[in-house]
């Protein structure tokens, strides 16, 4: 499957708007993309009927680990939210609090949902409403896992769309882009630059990184703008 993925720093404020925010771009935009059930288990017990999505907003507030899934050609929609009412589940000792975690909203998407074209529409308007540093939108899985973020995400792309703090490390892309709301810009091809550039390497996510959990500073990016926990084998 493909995958439309979306990355911040700010999960509170996702946790408080971000999702009421997201909702709305779906349903002013692609409304086939609204998630029709949501849970924490399967089968997904929670539905979203005639896009009253009041009882999937109730869920979310009360604890955010909700699993959603819209209907064919879309599928599941995976969030992690790290937020205050998600940290206080999480042991003191527990090992995410030891990396840099960030919140992810993944939309799955089987190949029809490419052809499309308001796909780049939803894309461009949740990217400018909820508060992203970066998202992309690609034809194949995502390779940043859940919760961690080690650097920008390599492998092609069909669009990404940039905001602080990666619109100063990576002029390249903002200066090709279009701006959006809120200080996010577009990178997509065009008819007369149908490639996109790739993250510079030192921004990149290590291709030899060792991967979540064995807190070490070389899984890191070289150029990296987010705080990383204390590391006692830095």
């Amino acid at each position: 499957m493909g995958e439309m993925s979306f990355f911040l720093t700010n999960a509170n404020a996702f946790h408080a708007t971000g999702l009421a925010a997201m909702l709305t771009a779906i349903k002013t935009t692609l409304p086939e993309a609204m998630p029709a059930r949501f849970g924490q288990c399967e089968p997904l017990p929670g539905h979203v009927e005639d896009g009253n999505t009041a009882p999937l907003l109730e869920a979310f507030a009360e604890d955010p680990d909700q699993f959603l899934k819209a209907r064919t050609p879309f599928a599941h929609i995976y969030m992690s939210v790290p937020c205050d009412a998600e940290l206080a589940k999480w042991h003191p000792n527990h090992f995410l609090r030891k990396e840099v975690v960030v919140t992810r909203v993944a939309f799955k998407l089987r190949p029809k949902a490419f052809n499309d074209p308001r796909l780049l529409t939803l894309f461009q308007a949740i990217s400018s409403e909820i508060g992203i540093f970066y998202s992309k939108l690609r034809t194949s899985p995502c390779p940043t896992p859940a919760w961690f973020w080690i650097g920008l995400p390599r492998g092609p792309v069909k669009a990404l769309c940039l905001d602080d703090p990666y619109i100063n490390l990576w002029p390249e892309a903002a200066q090709r882009g279009v701006a959006l709301a809120n200080n996010t810009v577009l990178v997509a091809p065009t008819r007369l630059d149908p490639t996109l550039p790739e993250p510079p390497e030192a921004l990149a996510d290590p291709s030899d990184a060792q991967r979540p959990g064995t807190q070490r500073r070389g899984q890191y990016a070289k150029t990296f703008p987010f705080q990383i926990p204390d590391l006692p084998n830095a």
